[in-house]
């Protein structure tokens, strides 16, 4: 359990499709009420440090990240509505980012629309995820002013830029 939850929380916080994200958090969700549970258990230190054991011979050139670090070994004060907060805000961005890129290199308009859609509706769908299961996140107020900001960029005819 403790090898998936650090492998779907690298997943939520890096990837460039929001899909992936979206369904990735749920499953990580799951697996973080699962750890909570597990923690009170005896022998809960030795399983957990032999997932990041693991996670360092699977990943060898990977060293975990502070947030999969907190997420195994204190899950109980790993804030997951706040990580999830702050992925959605950077899916967003690489997302968003990537787009533009593919709009830069398209030559009819109608195209270029059609991204801009793809990019807007992604955009509405990052803001349904926050308003869903984010509001008690302290940075709910900044990623969804962020969100709303790069969405009335879209319909200005423009490509946001989340920084």
């Amino acid at each position: 359990m403790g090898l998936q939850a650090m492998e779907s929380a690298h997943i939520v916080a890096t990837s460039k499709t929001l899909d992936t994200v979206m369904s990735r958090y749920q499953f990580l969700a799951r697996l973080h009420a699962g750890l909570i549970k597990e923690s009170t258990t005896l022998g809960y230190s030795l399983h957990i440090q032999g997932a990041i054991d693991q996670f360092k011979a699977v990943r060898y050139q990977t060293i975990p990240e502070a947030y999969q670090m907190q997420l195994v070994i204190e899950p109980k004060s790993f804030d997951i509505a706040e990580f999830y907060a702050l992925s959605l805000q950077g899916v967003a961005q690489r997302s968003t980012e990537a787009q533009a890129v593919a709009i830069q290199g398209l030559k009819k308009e109608d195209a270029k629309q059609r991204r801009m859609k793809k990019i807007k509706s992604d955009l509405d769908a990052c803001l349904l995820e926050l308003d869903g299961h984010c509001r008690r996140a302290a940075s709910y107020p900044t990623v969804r002013a962020r969100l709303e900001a790069a969405i009335a960029v879209i319909e200005s005819g423009n490509v946001p830029k989340l920084d």
